[in-house]
């Protein structure tokens, strides 16, 4: 009975959550009449990383940011993703647990786009490049699920060598920068 009532209170929360979170219409009464206001607000996820606010330092989650490149370099990625519901019908109907679902769908896209290239790439000129192909990606597949969402933007946050090695491919540059440029 217990357990019963508990998945039932379970249950009710879930609806008033999702509620609660579609009531972002407004409704102004003026001597005009009555006008609608409807605020899609920006939502986000964090890939690689956890800000914890209050002005501290982001935490690296090394399940999800460390990426293995095509030249066989592990390369530390954290991205944010923003993102905006566009059909609330199918935003709630079509898609289970949607923050989890885009969650890994990104991590897979990025694993893809970041293992297609190399660590050179990554780390340099080709930030640009990996971030539309991320988002359109993501947003492809968002798209075959009718998820109901759309992809606002793609963030790379950092792409760096790993921690371990960090102090070492610092060297490699500074060895490479040094090189005298007759040879």
């Amino acid at each position: 009975m217990i357990h019963e009532n508990h998945k039932r209170h379970e249950k009710n929360n879930r609806k008033n959550r999702i509620v609660g979170f579609f009531v972002l219409f407004v409704l102004f009464v003026s001597p005009r009449g009555a006008y609608f206001w409807l605020s899609w607000t920006m939502l986000f996820i964090e890939v690689g990383y956890r800000d914890t606010g209050r002005g501290s330092k982001a935490a690296t989650i090394p399940q999800e940011s460390l990426m293995l490149t095509t030249d066989e370099n592990i390369v530390n990625v954290r991205l944010a993703v923003q993102y905006q519901i566009n059909n609330a019908g199918d935003y709630l109907f079509n898609v289970k647990d949607r923050e989890a679902t885009l969650k890994q769908l990104t991590e897979s896209v990025e694993r893809a786009v970041i293992g297609a290239n190399n660590m050179d790439f990554v780390l340099t000129e080709g930030r640009s490049e990996i971030v539309a192909q991320i988002k359109r990606d993501i947003q492809a597949a968002m798209d075959d699920y009718k998820a109901g969402i759309i992809i606002a933007s793609v963030n790379l946050q950092d792409a760096l060598p790993p921690e371990e090695v960090q102090g070492a491919f610092e060297d490699a540059i500074c060895a490479r920068e040094d090189k005298p440029l007759d040879q």
